[in-house]
């Protein structure tokens, strides 16, 4: 079992860093989740600049997922950015969630896209 992890993880840390480029801006979803822990870790491994990372969650107001994000981001010593969502932006996203996912997913992908949209302004 640990072959395993150990053959996923170089395996990960290797299409980071073929992919990624060391010295451009990266902006990483973060929530309280293993797979974006799991994924921040990878970029620290693949030796991505603390500088260029930039960790964001969004959700509702007092949304835990960001408190949790929060607190890995600044033991990374990374910006973190939270973006707190009302219920109308969920559902003035929707038609942009349906097109992105082919009917697959409602609201995911559409704030997605309008995340991405707003981060790439910073």
């Amino acid at each position: 079992m640990n072959e395993l992890v150990e053959e996923a993880s170089h395996a990960l840390i290797k299409s980071i860093k073929v992919r990624l480029k060391r010295n451009k801006k990266y902006y990483i979803g973060l929530t309280g989740g293993l797979d974006s822990r799991i994924l921040l870790g990878a970029f620290k491994l693949a030796g991505i600049n603390r500088k260029n990372l930039i960790a964001y969650t969004y959700g509702a107001k007092n949304f835990q997922e960001a408190d949790i994000a929060e607190i890995l981001s600044k033991k990374m010593n990374i910006e973190h950015i939270k973006i707190t969502l009302n219920s109308l932006d969920y559902i003035k996203y929707v038609n942009d969630g349906l097109w992105a996912s082919s009917g697959a997913s409602i609201f995911k992908h559409g704030l997605h896209i309008h995340m991405y949209k707003n981060l790439k302004d910073i």
